[in-house]
């Protein structure tokens, strides 16, 4: 994994929740797969500690537990075993809300923590 990164990382523990965001017929599904933790966020990806492996490739939906939480398509890039569990990172795929503004509702989340 090459640190040449095209949007600068922060270290940030934020609760998520992890959906599987397709079936494996294609159709959209929701169904929960699994509680986690940040460990580092940026525009086009975020880092995960989990219990559970994930597979490379599989498409997700995060919701992130803040105050007003927003949802995430995100897309498994790695899955390494970590801590008591697995590390995980995605690539960011799509997004439900203006990326500025998730920005701002994380670092508001935290600044009144």
């Amino acid at each position: 994994m090459s640190n040449d990164r095209s949007f600068p990382r922060f270290s940030l523990t934020i609760p998520l929740e992890i959906r599987r965001a397709v079936g494996d017929n294609g159709e959209p599904k929701e169904q929960l797969i699994v509680y986690a933790e940040s460990k580092n966020i940026s525009a086009g990806g975020i880092a995960f500690h989990t219990n559970i492996k994930l597979e490379i490739g599989l498409f997700i939906q995060i919701k992130i537990l803040i105050d007003k939480p927003f949802d995430l398509i995100a897309k498994i890039a790695w899955c390494k075993i970590g801590n008591n569990g697995f590390d995980v990172g995605v690539e960011i795929m799509a997004r439900q809300a203006n990326l500025l503004e998730d920005m701002m509702q994380i670092t508001h989340f935290f600044n009144n923590k």
